[in-house]
């Protein structure tokens, strides 16, 4: 009887396998032609950075694929939830910290002294030509916001942030230059340096230059 029993759920896992393989639907390879497809191809993330400072148009250009404005009305390259706008950029180089204002396509100084330490708590990204710090301002964002849609402030953040972020990455694909997404570290020390409202959340820091030797 034991026997049976086994032999019986056999043939019925046999049976289920062999109908779920037919509803199975066999994908095609992808083409990996154009821009787009070949920088998702090339996409990747990096720990080693060379100390050589980008060029001024590579970095608009990194701004602008990453939160810039792509129409006349003013959309961005990230969409956000109920058009909420909530995250800057913040600029980190060697000669300062800069906000990234994308209406008019510049960078404004917040503090002339080389904040790149503060993030850096890995020997990996001390000498990062460039970090881009994701911050959310959540007291903009309430005021915009109602009723229950207020508790989802951080998961809409974070959500903004990794569009953005991967904006960055496929761009950087496309340019043959290293990135890394990373957790800044020390962000209270930061928040002072970059003048932060108390509403405001730091979301992540994105390291952005040429690759170093290996």
């Amino acid at each position: 009887m034991r026997k049976i029993l086994l032999s019986s759920i056999v043939i019925m896992l046999i049976v289920s396998h062999a109908v779920s393989a037919q509803n199975d639907i066999q994908l095609p390879d992808p083409k990996i032609r154009g821009g787009l497809m070949k920088a998702l191809k090339n996409r990747s993330t990096y720990r080693k950075f060379s100390t050589r400072d980008l060029p001024v148009q590579t970095l608009s250009e990194v701004l602008w694929a990453a939160y810039g404005i792509n129409t006349n009305g003013g959309r961005r390259t990230v969409g956000t939830a109920f058009n909420t706008r909530e995250i800057h950029i913040y600029v980190l180089t060697k000669d300062g910290s800069f906000l990234y204002n994308a209406e008019k396509q510049k960078l404004e100084m917040i503090t002339a002294e080389d904040t790149r330490g503060i993030v850096a708590t890995q020997d990996y990204v001390k000498n990062v030509p460039v970090q881009l710090i994701y911050v959310a301002d959540h007291d903009a964002m309430r005021r915009q916001l109602s009723g229950r849609w207020k508790d989802e402030m951080v998961h809409f953040s974070t959500i903004h942030t990794g569009q953005i972020a991967q904006n960055v990455y496929l761009y950087c694909a496309s340019k043959n230059l290293a990135t890394v997404l990373r957790e800044p570290g020390n962000n209270g020390q930061l928040a002072v340096k970059l003048k932060l409202g108390s509403g405001c959340m730091i979301m992540g820091a994105q390291c952005v230059g040429y690759p170093g030797s290996k």
